[in-house]
């Protein structure tokens, strides 16, 4: 995953270098799941993290007051610890420590509302929809029980944020709130909110 992301900024940077219309904003992000509850899965002993850092990448074709583009990310989103008497393979039971998570991938279709700017900050909306493809993963630290799965949902994005200089270089903060139809934990809708930051210089 890493790798096809690093391939999307470099063919990012040479778009952008082609076609001075076209930006490229690489985010770093703050994720916070808001639901499903998972209460009804937390087994006892369990630690379960539903923040961590993402990263999303979004192109943008600017059209003056409003603009067009795409928004690949990779958001770990759930995260989940603990131990259990659990049989491997050939069916030896034994305590095991384990960790499953849910990691989201969205490929979605966003537009961009740029608003009037307000002194030196320049404030826009953001909407979006497309594809969440969910990675569920499972597996113990000794290696003798996995399980991977992926599915493909719908889902939309809305968001606000702006842009504002500091020195030679500018800073573009949002906040983000995503919707998916449903989860591969609980068959329930997914939502959370990722708070975003790039820079880039002017």
């Amino acid at each position: 995953m890493k790798k096809v992301f690093s391939l999307a900024v470099f063919l990012g940077i040479i778009i952008q270098n082609a076609c001075g219309a076209i930006i490229v904003k690489p985010q770093l992000g703050l994720g916070i799941l808001l639901s499903p509850d998972l209460s009804p899965i937390k087994l006892p002993g369990e630690t379960v993290t539903t923040i961590g850092a993402n990263f999303n990448l979004q192109f943008i074709l600017k059209v003056d007051v409003l603009s067009y583009g795409l928004e690949l990310g990779y958001f770990n989103l759930i995260n989940i610890t603990g131990s259990a008497i659990l049989a491997d393979n050939a069916g030896n039971l034994g305590l095991r420590s384990y960790k499953e998570g849910v990691t989201v991938v969205p490929v979605l279709v966003i537009i961009q509302n740029n608003l009037k700017k307000i002194r030196n900050f320049s404030p826009y909306l953001q909407g979006g929809a497309g594809t969440f493809i969910d990675y569920y993963d499972f597996k113990t630290d000794d290696g003798k029980v996995s399980e991977s799965t992926s599915k493909s949902y719908s889902g939309a994005l809305l968001g606000a944020g702006g842009t504002i200089p500091i020195g030679t270089r500018i800073l573009d903060v949002a906040l983000k709130y995503y919707y998916i139809e449903s989860s591969d934990l609980l068959d329930k809708p997914t939502t959370f909110i990722n708070i975003a930051f790039s820079m880039k210089f002017k």
